[in-house]
């Protein structure tokens, strides 16, 4: 289970759950194509971080 950062903070970053939940997918599958010896938790974990860390720009269409 994730406590940080905090499931409410990155929904208010991202604007709602299940736009967090696609940027985060998106990302996470973006870092493994980029490093193959990444696993897929240490993907996720640092696709979450950079939505954390607003390295990610979400851009809504």
């Amino acid at each position: 289970m994730m406590n940080k950062p905090p499931i409410i903070e990155l929904e208010e970053k991202v604007g709602n759950r299940y736009l967090l939940v696609s940027v985060v997918a998106k990302r996470a599958h973006q870092l493994m194509d980029e490093y193959e010896n990444c696993a897929d938790n240490q993907a996720l974990v640092e696709a979450i971080e950079e939505v954390y860390n607003d390295e990610v720009i979400v851009v809504a269409q």
